[in-house]
């Protein structure tokens, strides 16, 4: 079997789970709001459908993130704006005005654009980096006016220095040219491919590359001699060091930086009216504390594959229930492994809806935090 390793630096432009009540206690300090959106947006005889999946970073250790928040806002929505809710509504009205009915007439296939603006965490140290992959894709139909475009980037963000590090910065395309990997790199890259690979293949191309948690992951394609196929692969610093960047295996290995000045920023209005941290009556789970704590242990899944028998992991989710008693503006405010951080996430969204909290007998939007554990017995 021919594998060749070579690195294409072109980024492509086209178990036991707890819930605990509700505290107060000082948990470490991020905002990371998780945003889902799937909306319609007509603009004369167009139809653009427009897909966000976010993992957007206001605070990380309760550090700014100014600097990641301009890049991958001008990566996403082509826009210079730091404020989330700024950008994505400047460039939605780039699509035209939300559908909030269905069509009288169906619009010919031809005038539809499809658009997914996704960001996702792959990796995260504590004070030291946070890494992310990206991803823009904008499909056009034949009539559609929008032109065709992908971009698909891995990201780091150092935060002892508040700088931006892309694939070039983390491995070194000199060494890899040279076959500076080891033998033992070969065979980690082959054991953790996302896909099976073919008994044939010319070689394997490493487009990308950002930090994680215990390593390196890298993103690109294997090519045979018909086709290429994306792939990404984990490879952990032992295997990686060889070719990795001194600046990169001082961040991987090296000590976190603390800075507490920074402050969080919440939601303090929902839908134009006020969120409260608490009510004269709180906002409750169908059925009480014991009633949560038995969907969580049954709706939540573990990622056994990424944690060992003695890992012990705390979540904080913040979210708001709104009025109606929906889940809403979901967010972790103390972060662990981004694998259990997104599945805490998608859990909180899956519940059954709430009973609102109310001031006198009113119902209003009330924001709660749960902390959640997870751990391998």
């Amino acid at each position: 079997m021919t594998r060749k390793i070579f690195w294409l630096f072109a980024f492509f432009m086209m178990l036991s789970v707890n819930a605990k009540s509700q505290t107060n206690e000082e948990v470490p300090r991020s905002n990371i709001r998780y945003v889902k959106e799937h909306k319609l947006f007509q603009q004369r005889g167009e139809v653009n459908v427009l897909d966000f999946d976010l993992e957007w970073p206001e605070l990380l250790d309760n550090q700014n993130t100014e600097p990641l928040r301009k890049a991958l806002s001008e990566l996403l929505f082509k826009s210079g704006s730091t404020d989330l809710d700024t950008a994505m509504t400047t460039f939605k009205q780039k699509f035209g005005t939300e559908v909030v009915s269905q069509f009288k007439e169906l619009p010919a296939d031809s005038m539809f654009c499809y658009v997914t603006c996704a960001l996702k965490t792959i990796g995260y140290s504590e004070g030291r980096f946070v890494s992310y992959s990206l991803d823009y894709i904008c499909t056009p139909a034949s009539g559609s006016p929008h032109k065709s475009d992908t971009i698909s980037k891995y990201i780091t963000y150092d935060l002892t220095n508040a700088t931006i590090l892309y694939g070039d910065d983390i491995v070194s395309q000199v060494s890899i040219k040279n076959e500076g990997y080891s033998a033992q790199f070969i065979n980690e890259l082959m054991q953790s491919a996302s896909v099976a690979l073919p008994d044939e293949i010319y070689g394997i191309a490493l487009v990308d590359a950002a930090l994680t948690r215990n390593g390196v992951a890298y993103n690109g394609f294997y090519i045979t001699g018909n086709e290429t196929v994306p792939i990404t692969w984990y490879v952990s610093e032992a295997n990686s060091k060889d070719i990795m960047k001194r600046a990169a295996k001082k961040l991987l290995t090296g000590k976190g930086k603390a800075n507490p000045t920074a402050t969080m920023k919440m939601l303090d209005t929902w839908n134009g009216e006020s969120v409260f941290s608490k009510g004269d009556t709180n906002a409750q789970f169908p059925g009480g504390r014991a009633a949560m704590k038995q969907y969580i242990a049954d709706n939540i899944t573990l990622p056994v594959s990424k944690m060992n028998q003695s890992d012990a992991r705390m979540v904080y989710v913040s979210f708001i229930v709104t009025k109606d008693g929906n889940i809403a503006d979901t967010r972790i405010i103390g972060q662990s492994w981004p694998e259990l951080d997104r599945e805490a996430i998608n859990m909180i969204r899956l519940m059954p809806r709430w009973h609102a909290g109310q001031i006198g007998n009113q119902a209003v939007n009330t924001r709660i935090t749960i902390p959640i554990s997870f751990q391998m017995k």
